[in-house]
């Protein structure tokens, strides 16, 4: 059966080359947005509640740069979320984590990532804060300098106790075991430590 009107011919076939070259564009949209969306759903990034002030950015990149850092190390303070609809468990493990541990190095990411919670990063001085962030970064450093991750030991914890007390008052340090540590022996023994370091 032949065309009515030759002449539309031509048209029928522009419109067929658009239609075509349109199909593939929303295709590779469509593929596009799949491919960000799965990266959403399977990322494992940590996001946190709150951004960390910019006096405490600025001295862990000066802490970094003292202990020969390359990698950026950040605090991340939370409640915390995952992007992951693969691993919601993530979201549970890190609030099991951090309902025993207030600071803690980030599981998924301990060479980089110091996490804390909120209510603790709040009630904080800004020398307290120091503190804390120069003994996790100590063992950040060690982490890195062994190849490996450690169990935490109290030799460990005296290390990183003498490395922060190069940026604090060891006062601070022991107040710190005393309001947020337990009765625990371990941590008797870091306070008797530290109260050597004082003379």
């Amino acid at each position: 059966m032949g065309w009515k009107n030759s002449e539309s011919c031509p048209n029928l076939a522009c419109f067929m080359v658009i239609s075509a070259c349109l199909n593939l564009v929303l295709l590779f949209s469509l593929l596009w947005s799949v491919d960000n969306l799965k990266t959403s759903l399977v990322s494992n990034e940590v996001v946190a509640s709150i951004v960390t002030n910019e006096e405490d950015e600025k001295f862990i990149k000066q802490v970094s740069k003292d202990l020969g850092l390359e990698s950026e190390v950040v605090m991340i303070v939370g409640p915390y979320y995952v992007h992951s609809f693969f691993s919601p468990s993530q979201n549970y493990r890190l609030d099991r984590l951090l309902s025993r541990h207030p600071i803690v190095i980030d599981p998924e990411d301990p060479t980089r990532r110091i996490l804390m919670r909120e209510s603790i990063y709040i009630e904080l001085t800004m020398k307290e804060r120091r503190a804390v962030l120069t003994h996790e970064m100590w063992h950040i450093y060690s982490f890195i300098k062994e190849g490996r991750i450690t169990a935490p030991n109290p030799d460990k914890e005296v290390e990183a106790n003498r490395f922060a007390i190069k940026y604090v008052n060891p006062d601070i340090l022991i107040n710190l075991y005393r309001r947020y540590g337990d009765s625990d022996p371990e941590i008797k023994a870091l306070i008797d430590d530290l109260e050597r370091q004082k003379l």
